[in-house]
């Protein structure tokens, strides 16, 4: 299995400590461990409106991470898993990306991608 991939929301809830302890705890050894996120994770972290603070606070986090590209192969798996499931795009690049690198994809959403053959799911929510 490679590096841990880390959805946007979990992100999110990291940084803005929202996760129950054990996650925080959990994710703390992960990104330790060299977890990292797709491109399209940073693109979507990075372009929401927010104070400089926070932004620097995300670029920080960012660079602690391996951000790992969109590929060709990258692009036909995420073709092939849209037309099995019908998720929105940016989700389906995320899920190829992690199923290609065999990552443990960990998400809040867990919904979203159910389905996708040979992707394995984490929410850290769950931890209590």
């Amino acid at each position: 299995m490679g590096s841990d991939l880390i959805d946007s929301n979990i992100v999110i809830d990291y940084l803005n400590r929202k996760l129950p302890v054990k996650g925080i705890q959990l994710l703390n050894q992960r990104i330790k461990k060299g977890a990292a996120l797709s491109v399209i994770s940073k693109i979507e972290l990075l372009s929401q409106p927010m104070p400089s603070s926070d932004e620097a606070l995300m670029r920080q986090f960012i660079a602690t991470v391996q951000v790992l590209p969109i590929t060709e192969e990258v692009v036909d798996r995420a073709i092939a898993i849209r037309k099995l499931t019908r998720i929105k795009i940016p989700d389906a690049i995320i899920a190829s990306t992690a199923s290609l690198n065999r990552s443990l994809l960990i998400t809040r959403n867990v919904q979203d991608f159910k389905g996708i053959p040979e992707l394995e799911l984490f929410n850290p929510w769950t931890l209590y």
